[in-house]
């Protein structure tokens, strides 16, 4: 059946022999790695298309003469020129660019204007250089922190690597990496992605209208590919700074005589003294993480390419308090490690000139362990308890991805995939008067999922990108069928503004539970079940962008609206760690509610790519709303992703072409928190014998949320000096986190103390800061 829809699509290409077939594989030329977004055009005719992930192309021309000049235009690579005779109907026209500095000159101009294409279909790629040219936080730059600056885009809370786009949850985004699912990004508190930018060859943003290849979360996609290896050289980078060091190892392979590459990167850090040294009075903290990413890659033929990628990495936190209240001593620690692993082979096959091939095996697993012990002592007993809370989610999958270039009009994208789900979302071993407690519950799933979707251009200014996703979630005993259309219509006027609307469809099969109040973050992923269906969200999006030649401006701006339903959230009360000598299993379905909700706002930015001056301003302005039938009394409730305003800055200078300067400003208000308004005397309250006070008083927390955290801002600054000699290039990074020293508070808790009138205890909310002002020196190298 499958091969009859391939003969299908094939014929439906109507080939015509006046029609050239340029096609190939563009790459560069000093590593020979693929490289992904160049765009190709022909002048004369004015078609043109871009790489996709694995650097294949496909350009279709009608000639209007005898000969055709086809231009390959990449920001960072010296635009190519390539002069080809109309007389061939196939051509196979294998391009390698040349790395140099930013050209600013009609054809990268032209270069930048034909980048739209990625902007219409709602993507936005990265490449390594715009990564790294971000102010670094103690010497490491970062992946998330560069997708935090866009517009629509917010940070989640301290803490916490979560992005929250356009309203929705941190979980809500699909980050895949080399075909991969990665469950948790967060390194270092979320300060610090698990993508090494050493070992990234691009990234690419939707949250727009998402491509229907695409499935599984309601808001965004994060599409990451590592580098695939110098396949001419042996070569290497790395990065040694006062708390991290990273070293990455790549050079040319080959099997049997067939060539490939390979490529392994690594890092770790080594910084506990330094966060022992900061820690708060009567609090410390203790953290390292350290991630391992390996890739090697085979060509068998011009037309079977084989992939073979890993990712393995861990983090290990532990956070002490010792608090001493008059009434009571209390020492509580918390150990938390986490850590994801990963891998997938891929196989590349060119049928012919119009149709790519990419199959994909992937392993995903991600694990959480957080260890608690409690000593409490007051002057009637004692309590000593230990708990060990873990969760965990393993994926198996298969995915066939089909490229089918119709024409120069259009362009066919369709396939298949299987996820077979595993998942414990809470284990729990615990020692309560020195009996040990088990609870643990598991579930298996598979989800399937075929999608096809058409990009087809009407004329030079208007183009269309229709897509259908069929996705099928099978639990024990019921299947959900979500249907999910995708619609993307863009238009250029004649001013040379670029008007965009869009549509999606999205379902979530697997969703992620976090508490919503005080202390650390608790997380747990979970599957939908007969009980549950998945969630669901219809987003609309109206945005604009315009180039401005002169000063080499991108400015946009946008407008979405989007509606969510079946999302998931704890009810009241729940203790998802509290445990008792009679323990049962916790069974999680009966301490959740389903609910829906709303999210809406606009979005502004402006960028600038070419020149000495780079960077990116945006602004974005949301609301977002939820409600539940079994929170808030039914009433209508923020909830932690409703952050009205945030505002980010970054940008650099080349002072010359050894000395740059960068620096970033970020800001975000204030985030929904649930905290007590207030205490009260419990029902059975007795008195503390020796100082006759009341005892069992309990926290009033009123309407959910009804409270926020303090505003996040910071400025990061940072002066790089590069050395250039025949073999190494290398540079000094010096930097300032936190300049004005802002005392962002990382989790807040709940501190009783005895009132100034000796007649009772007083409740207060209190907060612990993670990070103050903070210089960091790295030595950055290649050879």
């Amino acid at each position: 059946m499958l091969n009859k829809i391939f003969v299908l699509f094939i014929l439906l290409g109507n080939y015509s022999k006046a029609q050239i077939i340029v096609s190939g594989y563009v790459k560069d030329k000093k590593s020979g790695e693929p490289l992904v977004g160049v765009s190709i055009g022909e002048n004369n005719t004015k078609t043109f298309t871009i790489t996709n992930n694995y650097g294949y192309y496909t350009l279709q021309i009608k000639p209007v003469i005898d000969s055709i000049t086809v231009i390959y235009s990449s920001i960072g690579y010296k635009t190519q020129k390539s002069a080809l005779k109309a007389a061939t109907n196939k051509i196979i026209n294998d391009i390698s660019l040349v790395e140099t500095t930013f050209e600013l000159n009609s054809v990268t101009v032209s270069a930048e204007k034909q980048n739209n294409s990625e902007r219409i279909l709602g993507g936005i790629v990265f490449n390594t250089k715009q990564i790294k040219a971000l102010p670094a936080l103690l010497g490491e730059k970062d992946l998330i922190k560069a997708i935090q600056f866009l517009p629509g885009v917010q940070r989640g809370v301290e803490g916490s690597a979560s992005l929250f786009v356009r309203g929705g949850n941190g979980d809500q985004n699909l980050l895949v990496l080399d075909d991969a699912v990665v469950y948790n990004a967060n390194h270092f508190f979320g300060f610090f992605s698990v993508f090494n930018p050493d070992a990234l060859k691009s990234v690419s943003f939707f949250n727009g209208g998402i491509p229907a290849r695409y499935g599984g979360r309601l808001s965004s996609v994060i599409d990451i590919q590592f580098k695939e290896g110098n396949q001419q050289a042996f070569h290497g980078e790395g990065g040694i700074g006062i708390m991290s060091s990273r070293l990455t190892l790549e050079a040319p392979l080959k099997i049997k005589k067939k060539k490939g590459a390979y490529i392994i990167s690594g890092r770790r850090t080594y910084f506990d003294p330094i966060l022992t040294a900061i820690s708060q009075n009567n609090s410390q903290i203790l953290y390292k993480f350290y991630d391992i990413n390996a890739k090697f890659n085979i060509e068998f033929s011009a037309n079977d390419k084989l992939f073979v990628s890993m990712y393995t990495g861990l983090d290990e936190l532990a956070i002490q308090e010792n608090r001493n209240d008059n009434l009571v001593v209390s020492k509580y620690k918390t150990t938390t490690n986490w850590g994801n692993k990963t891998a997938s082979i891929r196989w590349n096959h060119l049928f012919n000139q119009k149709l790519f091939l990419n199959n994909t095996i992937s392993f995903t697993n991600y694990r959480t362990n957080n260890i608690l012990t409690n000593f409490r002592q007051t002057n009637i007993d004692t309590l000593n308890q230990s708990q060990n809370l873990s969760t965990f989610i393993q994926d198996f999958n298969f995915k066939s991805d089909f490229e089918y270039f119709k024409n120069s009009n259009s362009q066919l994208k369709f396939g298949v995939q299987a996820t077979f789900h595993q998942l414990i979302p809470r284990k729990l071993v615990a020692l309560v008067n020195k009996k040990d407690i088990e609870s643990t519950t598991k579930y298996e799933n598979l989800e399937m999922a075929a999608y096809l979707e058409n990009t087809y251009w009407l004329n030079k200014k208007t183009l269309f990108n229709f897509g259908f996703r069929l996705n099928n979630f099978f639990v024990y005993n019921k299947t959900y069928v979500l249907p999910e259309p995708r619609a993307i219509a863009s238009y250029e006027a004649r001013s040379g503004i670029l008007m965009k609307l869009s549509y999606a469809r999205t379902n979530q099969n697997i969703s992620l539970l976090s508490n919503n109040g005080l202390g650390l973050s608790l997380d747990t992923w979970v599957p939908a079940t007969d009980r549950f269906r998945p969630s669901q969200a219809d987003i609309i999006s109206i945005e604009s962008s315009k180039f401005l030649q002169k000063l080499n401006l991108i400015l946009t701006s946008g407008f979405y609206f989007k509606k969510l339903n079946n999302i998931l959230s704890y009810k009241e009360g729940v203790k998802l760690v509290s445990v008792d000598e009679n323990l049962g299993d916790f069974i999680w379905e009966d301490n959740v509610t389903q609910g829906k909700g709303i999210s809406f706002g606009s979005e502004w930015g402006m960028k600038r790519t070419l020149g000495k001056l780079t960077g990116l301003a945006s602004y974005t302005l949301s609301k977002t709303i939820h409600r539940f039938a079994e929170l808030n009394q039914d009433k209508p409730f923020y909830p932690r992703q409703d952050i009205r305003h945030s505002f980010n800055i970054v940008g650099s200078y080349d002072l010359s072409r050894k000395v740059k300067i960068a620096a970033s400003w970020i800001y975000t208000a204030g985030s929904p928190i649930n905290i007590p308004q207030g205490s009260f005397q419990g029902l059975f309250a007795d008195a503390d014998e020796v100082n006759k006070l009341p005892r069992n008083i309990q926290p009033y927390f009123g309407f959910r949320n009804s409270s926020r955290t303090a505003p996040y801002h910071r400025l990061d600054v940072s002066l790089q000096l590069f050395k250039k000699k025949k073999r190494i290039e290398s540079n000094w990074e010096f930097g300032i986190f936190n300049v004005y020293n802002r005392a962002n508070p990382f989790y807040y808790f709940i501190a009783e103390s005895q009132a100034i009138t000796g007649k009772g205890i007083v409740t207060q909310v209190k907060n612990l800061s993670l990070l103050p002002i903070l210089p960091s020196i790295n030595y950055n190298f290649k050879f």
